[in-house]
């Protein structure tokens, strides 16, 4: 399967806010997602979390069980991805 960035079908920006979070964070997508899904993994590419089902134009993280590490995400919506 093969996959299209988010970015190539918009010039609006996606936010994650606050940077460096203790409790919760949003992740903000102008254009809306449809039954997307949020993956975070550690730098060492291993999976952390799954956020599944998300709709609209944000989703929030919950820090809850996370390590004190950079992450990053991944969000599929069909076949977009960011």
């Amino acid at each position: 399967m093969s996959y299209t960035s988010i970015s190539n079908r918009t010039n609006k920006l996606t936010r994650i806010y606050p940077n460096l979070f203790s409790s919760s964070a949003i992740v903000q997508i102008p254009n809306g997602l449809n039954k997307a899904e949020l993956s975070i993994y550690n730098s060492l590419g291993q999976y952390i979390k799954q956020i599944k089902n998300i709709k609209g134009q944000q989703a929030s993280i919950d820090r809850n069980g996370m390590p004190n590490a950079t992450c990053y995400l991944k969000v599929t919506d069909g076949k977009f991805k960011i």
